[in-house]
């Protein structure tokens, strides 16, 4: 055999031995993720609904869509799962799946930081190819006395009606009634509440909030408004107040509410509540959660 041939038959064997190699770490790779995923899982209360991960070997972000593992969504999957299928080869980041098109969804971003001016910084918005914008406020920062709204989030409300529009931005917005462990109900509404002789479904306090909403409404103008949430982060309100009636009376003010703010912007607004990711998949609030969410879009 000359050498020029032995130098072929090493190159082949050099390239099988790759493959091969390739082939085997694939496989590793696949077992320890599942080993992984199968660890944490054990190690967590299984209180979730279930949800399709894909193996991401390439880690480009699309994973292949023949190697499927469902867990559920309170087991922390690692780094090799990816909630998105769709990768040819998943050998290779040269190649990955084709993004979903957007369609009727809406890019809302919120800005945490103003510009150095203090001015709208809608630029970065449109850089950004935003739709939509969100703001938060809580219904005491907006209602300074019964039926007055002068409080430190007025000024911002009256600056959204005449200026959003212009954009072409929508809006996002947030109302507190409960706002992580604080009830953000006017002093006068709170204190009765707290003292037991309020209930949060009582018409003195459902008639507040609706009030609230006209209020806003009136003052948004043709602002379109895509969603309107009533709470923030309300899984986080349940070791202040765990009893049972509380929020069942809650409930019937979220329903109420959310039935007023759709007579106003229309049958399709979406309403809901925020909720942390530990509170939508633990006990207690886990439960709490999904007795709320009943009532949400």
């Amino acid at each position: 055999m000359t050498r020029l041939s032995r130098r072929a038959q090493s190159n082949r064997e050099t390239r099988m031995s790759i493959s091969t190699s390739l082939r085997s770490i694939r496989i590793c790779l696949h077992r320890i993720a599942l080993a992984i995923v199968v660890f944490v899982g054990a190690t967590t209360a299984s209180l979730a609904i279930d949800h399709t991960y894909y193996l991401d070997l390439d880690q480009d972000s699309y994973g292949d869509p023949n190697n499927t593992m469902t867990v559920p969504t309170n087991w922390l999957p690692n780094r090799l799962l990816t909630l998105r299928a769709g990768d040819p080869d998943d050998t290779t980041q040269a190649i990955y799946g084709v993004p979903v098109e957007k369609g009727q969804r809406r890019f809302g971003l919120e800005l945490a930081d103003s510009a150095d001016s203090g001015a709208w910084n809608g630029a970065l918005l449109d850089e950004l190819a935003a739709d939509a914008v969100t703001w938060e406020a809580r219904w005491n920062q907006l209602e300074s006395a019964p039926g007055e709204y002068a409080g430190p989030d007025a000024a911002v409300l009256s600056a959204i009606g005449p200026n959003l529009p212009g954009t072409g931005l929508a809006l996002n917005l947030t109302v507190s009634a409960i706002s992580g462990t604080n009830l953000t109900l006017p002093a006068d509404l709170l204190a009765a509440i707290n003292a037991g002789t309020l209930h949060m479904n009582d018409d003195a306090v459902v008639d507040r909030y609706k009030a609230l909403l006209d209020q806003i409404h009136a003052e948004l103008g043709s602002v379109v408004l895509v969603s309107l949430q009533i709470g923030h982060e309300v899984d986080l309100m349940f070791p202040v107040r765990p009893d049972i009636n509380f929020w069942i009376d809650f409930q019937v003010f979220y329903y109420l509410v959310a039935q007023h703010a759709k007579s106003l912007w229309g049958s399709t607004l979406k309403v809901g509540l925020t909720a942390t990711h530990v509170g939508l998949t633990n006990a207690p609030q886990h439960w709490l959660m999904e007795y709320l969410n009943g009532t949400s879009d």
